[in-house]
């Protein structure tokens, strides 16, 4: 959408252009403070450095689920509870942590566990 459409008003133009160069001023100033307050930098480098853990962490949890859930679709019984148990200690430590809250843990494993669960039962019956 690289031409202003004069029917979607002056509000649409101003969002696009401040869409336009956001990145373009944070890449100018590197997205830091103006601030050189020692303390307040360390704070930026120590917040970028666990926003990155955080987030591969998460990564970690979404794909230990998604394994789960694959081996569920598949009905193997035996994938399923051995992937199972490795989904459980990742969002259980991703809870310790404080990387996701202790309810979104215990709602996630009581999910998965309720699948294996039906595959299980369906492959014994």
């Amino acid at each position: 959408m690289n031409q202003f459409d004069p029917e979607k008003g002056l509000a649409f133009i101003c969002l696009y252009i401040l869409n336009y160069l956001t990145p373009i001023i944070t890449g100018i100033t590197g997205g830091t403070m103006a601030n050189k307050n020692l303390s307040a930098l360390k704070r930026v480098r120590q917040a970028e450095k666990r926003r990155l853990r955080n987030q591969d962490y998460k990564t970690r949890i979404k794909t230990c689920v998604k394994k789960v859930e694959s081996a569920v679709a598949s009905k193997d019984a035996d994938a399923a509870l051995n992937f199972l148990r490795e989904a459980i200690t990742v969002i259980s430590k991703g809870s310790s942590r404080g990387i996701i809250h202790s309810n979104t843990a215990s709602r996630k494993i009581s999910r998965l566990t309720k699948k294996v669960n039906s595959v299980v039962k369906s492959e014994a019956a």
